[in-house]
């Protein structure tokens, strides 16, 4: 029987090129994405304005106004925002914002999700 004895520093060295190579490959053939940005085949998500849901906090306020068809300035009412808040200021740095100027707030992606669901509930979305 004939066994082939590799240097153990050889062994972790093809271990390390080996998985970087499957994750580089993943990505190369777009089936790797760790942003939630872009689907498996490298299509950009956009909201649709049918589920509350696919909202994330990389998007912006602006988006989600109007994909759902609500003013902006209604989600920053019913948030206590202030109205100088831009509409391309995204859902991530919106909850720095409310941090920052130690705002009277309740703003999160997820409370925003909810008031969603509620504000649309019963109403049928337009498929386009």
């Amino acid at each position: 029987m004939l066994l082939a004895r590799i240097n153990k520093y050889v062994y972790i060295l093809l271990v390390i090129i080996i998985f970087l190579g499957v994750i580089q490959g993943a990505k190369g053939l777009g089936y790797w994405s760790v942003s939630g940005k872009t689907n498996s085949w490298g299509k950009r998500i956009e909201l649709t304005g049918r589920d509350p849901e696919e909202i994330r906090g990389w998007m912006s306020l602006g988006e989600v106004a109007r994909a759902y068809n609500i003013p902006l300035e209604e989600i920053l009412a019913a948030f206590n925002l202030p109205p100088d808040l831009s509409g391309q200021t995204l859902l991530r740095d919106v909850e720095k914002i409310v941090w920052e100027r130690n705002l009277n707030s309740n703003f999160s992606p997820q409370n925003l999700r909810e008031w969603l669901k509620l504000k649309t509930r019963g109403k049928t979305v337009d498929p386009d």
